[in-house]
């Protein structure tokens, strides 16, 4: 389409709406609503997002999960042979009556894995 006053081409109105779009914004955005367009504005953002700044430590679960790590460990050096052999008939057992349901795990694992690669974005 040529545009009659100043004869350059006219692209033609595309209703995004009807192609799953949405509107475009208009230029005129207030700059603290519009995304990001650099690299040092998009670093800005989890800054300015958390409230708290450092890592979060929930104390009750690594206490317990220490104990019982630390007890495990220091049994296993005590005891190195009872440790060994306890721990072989576990491995054993979840082997001969829990092998099927580590096979079915991976089997729906792969398969997930294989949903989520292969549908659309």
């Amino acid at each position: 389409m040529q545009d009659p006053n100043d004869g350059k081409m006219k692209r033609p109105i595309v209703e995004r709406e009807r192609f799953g779009g949405t509107d475009r914004p208009s230029r005129d955005i207030d700059p603290e609503k519009r995304p990001p367009i650099s690299s040092t504005e998009m670093s800005r953002g989890p800054a300015e997002l958390t409230d708290e700044r450092g890592s979060r430590v929930n104390w009750k679960v690594f206490i317990i999960s220490s104990a019982v790590i630390l007890g495990f460990s220091i049994w296993a050096m005590l005891m190195p042979d009872f440790a060994q052999t306890t721990m072989k008939s576990i491995v054993d057992w979840i082997a001969t009556n829990l092998g099927w349901y580590y096979v079915l795990t991976v089997t729906v694992v792969i398969a997930f894995v294989l949903w989520v690669a292969l549908s659309k974005p």
